[in-house]
Parts: C-alpha cells; sequence; structure tokens
C-alpha cells in the first residue's frame, strides 16, 4: 500500500529525478551506447480460481472485482531499467514498472530513479526512489523470470505492496567469518493508492520509514535479517465513519452506544507506528533451490492486518524443468470483528453504519495458508513457462488477499483452487 503525497523543499532533489529518470527512459536508445544499459523484464500471465464470489490478489493494491474468476491483470508485469554511469564512482538509475494498479500515473509507475554514488568497493550510497529492501527478492520481487514460481508467497509478500521509498540508502560491504556481508540503512517516506472497496480508492502512506538489513552470502547459502518501521500518515475514508460512530456513542443507546464507542476508538488509523522484522534464508546449489522466510508484523492499528508470516519453498531442476512445492501462511494476531449487538433498532441507517465499521476491521484482515505446486520449463535462454496450481484455505474474516464480501462470502472458512499459467522474460 504506497503514496505520494505533498513536497517539502527537500524533496525539490526527488522531483528532479523523477524528470531525470522519464527523460533516461525516453532516450533508453541512446543510453544502449557506451556507459549506458537497458534491460526490462516481463510477465504475461492468466489466473483461473474456482471461487464464483471470490477475487484473486497478487498484493492489496489491487483493484479487482468481486467475483472475477479468471484474469490476465493480477500477474502481468511490464517492467524497464535504464541506468547510466558517469565515472567509476557516479551513475543514476531508473525503473518504470507496469502492473494492475488503481492508476498509472508517472509517479506510480516510476518506482526507481535514483542517483548512486560508490566511493569505494565497500560503500555504496544511494539518494532518490530506491528499492525498499527488507525481504529476501526485494531486488527482483517483480521479476518473474528471477523467481521459480508464478508469484511471491502471497501470505508473505501480498499484504505490504511497498515497493519502493524516497529518500536514501547506504550499503556496507565487508567479510567476516568466512562470509560476505552487506549492512544495510534506509530512511525515507513511501505511498501507494490502495482500493478501499470496487468504487473507492485511498492513498496508504509510509512516514518516517526506517529500514535495516543485513545480508550474508556462503557459497551456496545467503541469509537475510530485515527490520522495518514507519508511521501511517495517511487514513482511508474512516472520518465519516468515525463521526457516525462517535455520534451514536455519545447519545442514550445502552449497549449499543458502548459498542459504536469501542468500534470508533479502534478504527483509528493515521499516526499508527507499524513494525515489520524478518529472517530469510535460501540454498542453490545448482540443482536444488531451497528458500524460506519468516516475519512478524506489529501495529498499533487494529485495522492493518498484523500477526505472522512465513513460508518454505523447494525447487529442484531437471534440465529444463523445475518442479517446486511451496507453503505458506500468515496467521493473525487479533481476532476476526463480528456484530454484537442488534442496531436494526437504529433504522437503516444504523444497520449500515455498523456494517461498515466490522467490514473496516475485516477487509484487511489475513488469516490464511496455501500450498503451492508448479512446474517451470525453461525453453529458452531468457524466457519460461510455469504453471502453478495454489490450494489456499481461509478462516472466516481472513480474507484480507482476496476480493471478497466479507459480511457475507467472508464469513465462513473455505478453500479456493487456482490456477496459473505464465510465461516470464528478460530482454
Amino acid at each position: 500500500m504506497p503514496f505520494i503525497s505533498r513536497y517539502t523543499a527537500s524533496q525539490g532533489v526527488l522531483r528532479c529525478l523523477l524528470v531525470m529518470a522519464a527523460s533516461l527512459l525516453h532516450g533508453a536508445a541512446a543510453l544502449a551506447e557506451g556507459q549506458g544499459h537497458v534491460a526490462g523484464f516481463g510477465s504475461l500471465a492468466f489466473s483461473h480460481d474456482d471461487g464464483r464470489d471470490i477475487a484473486l490478489l497478487r498484493d492489496t493494491s489491487q483493484p479487482v472485482s468481486e467475483g472475477r474468476d479468471s484474469s490476465l491483470r493480477s500477474d502481468s508485469i511490464l517492467g524497464l531499467q535504464a541506468g547510466y554511469r558517469f565515472s567509476p564512482v557516479f551513475e543514476v538509475a531508473s525503473q518504470v514498472v507496469l502492473r494492475h494498479r488503481v492508476d498509472y500515473k508517472p509517479k506510480s509507475v516510476i518506482e526507481l530513479a535514483y542517483a548512486a554514488w560508490h566511493p569505494s568497493e565497500r560503500l555504496d550510497v544511494r539518494v532518490g526512489r530506491v528499492g525498499l529492501d527488507v525481504f529476501m527478492l526485494s531486488d527482483y520481487r517483480s521479476v518473474g523470470y528471477a523467481q521459480p514460481w508464478v508469484r511471491p508467497p502471497r501470505e508473505f509478500y501480498g499484504w505490504i505492496p511497498l515497493h519502493s521509498i524516497d529518500g536514501a540508502d547506504a550499503a556496507w560491504k565487508f567479510e567476516a567469518g568466512g562470509m560476505r556481508w552487506t549492512a544495510k540503512a534506509q530512511v525515507g517516506r513511501s505511498s501507494v493508492r490502495v482500493p478501499l472497496d470496487d468504487e473507492e480508492d485511498f492513498v496508504f502512506r509510509a512516514d518516517r520509514l526506517r529500514d535495516f538489513t543485513l545480508h550474508a552470502e556462503r557459497g551456496a547459502w545467503q541469509f537475510k535479517l530485515g527490520h522495518l518501521a514507519f508511521r501511517m500518515g495517511s487514513e482511508p475514508a474512516f472520518g465519516p465513519l468515525r463521526a457516525g460512530l462517535n455520534g451514536i456513542a455519545v447519545g442514550p443507546f445502552g449497549l449499543i452506544s458502548d459498542e459504536a464507542a469501542s468500534l470508533a476508538g479502534d478504527v483509528e488509523l493515521k499516526g499508527t507506528d507499524v513494525r515489520y522484522t524478518s529472517l530469510g534464508a535460501a540454498y542453490d546449489d545448482g540443482r536444488w533451490q531451497i528458500q524460506g522466510e519468516l516475519a512478524r508484523v506489529s501495529a498499533d492499528s487494529k485495522v492493518l492486518p498484523t500477526g505472522t508470516a512465513a513460508y518454505v519453498s523447494a525447487a529442484y531442476r531437471i534440465g529444463a524443468f523445475t518442479p517446486y512445492a511451496v507453503v505458506a501462511r500468515f496467521r493473525p494476531e487479533r481476532d476476526g470483528r463480528k456484530r454484537i449487538n442488534d442496531w436494526s433498532g437504529l433504522g437503516a441507517a444504523g444497520v449500515e453504519l455498523q456494517t461498515q465499521a466490522v467490514a473496516a476491521f475485516n477487509n484487511y484482515r489475513i488469516d490464511q495458508r496455501t500450498l503451492s505446486l508448479g512446474m517451470r520449463w525453461d525453453f529458452a535462454s531468457r524466457a519460461a513457462l510455469k504453471m502453478q496450481w495454489d490450494r489456499s484455505i481461509m478462516r472466516a474474516r481472513g480474507y484480507g488477499l482476496w476480493q471478497v464480501n466479507n459480511l457475507v462470502s467472508g464469513e465462513q472458512k473455505r478453500k479456493v483452487d487456482v490456477l496459473t499459467l505464465s510465461l516470464d522474460f528478460v530482454f
């Protein structure tokens, strides 16, 4: 869930970098000469699920219609990267990514636009729009060709669609204990436009964003520890909802007033602190590719998804074919919200207000596990075909990774099967 809000004077540099990124991409042919480089990646994917009243979300930033069974949009992506090295110590780079999202304005599709300084082989400093680095897949989260699966496990990657930050980072490389280490620190802010329902969306803004990662490599092994923290700087359309609940809370309605007061206090989002800590490991010896990540998500708000996320993946290369399996889980920290009292005595408007308040808590709550089985076929040097079957089991009021009516279809535990065929390529 990312953004772009008003810029302060100090952010004028970011504007310049975004303009520079657009210029670089428009002049891709020229950059291909000399010290410039141009590259691209993409995925063309078709998915079908057997849930007639439910629709798959690759991540929570995607606008989809409830009940959509098939789609070419959820996992199809096209990206273009361009860069230019002015000297051994200074370069600029940018990346544009087209994916299914709420809007396609330049500030949304430009995911990277930074200037980099390399004063030594050990130190790298970047300023501008840089990639958010907290996951094992941070550098190629959108590049399907670089992954064995059709999509990153949604239980781990789908809840937070922040791909980049506007700010700066610094990475220090060193060797110790027979391992190659990279310590990176990032500061800045981020935002993305996220759908609230079929007709309305809001800007999810992460302010005061701080991120620290420690990455280690040795032979076929990789390890990564990350910690991310930010403060919510935006509010969905909860203002009118809170005002209505507060009006009932101060009224003479007994238990209904008590329930309204509780709902109004818990639906607050702006100013909420969010914390995310993850640990990942990967092994790749040329045949076996084993990877897993474990993360803990916590937040002061009861609206945001909180809990424990994890997955384990195993793949085995047999010539041009790679069969794989993934098990993923998101276990929520808080219970789903239910209606407590009958508000029908307040009329249709009162019932609708209670419905909206309960839905606000459950729309982003995730309580889900998935088993995925798939096959990758590298039929060309820069392209691969993949087929993947997912069986997801959601508990009641835990449908945050699906577009669904949480007060009807989302009230029951159920399973959904998804079949996806994708073509991934780089160029």
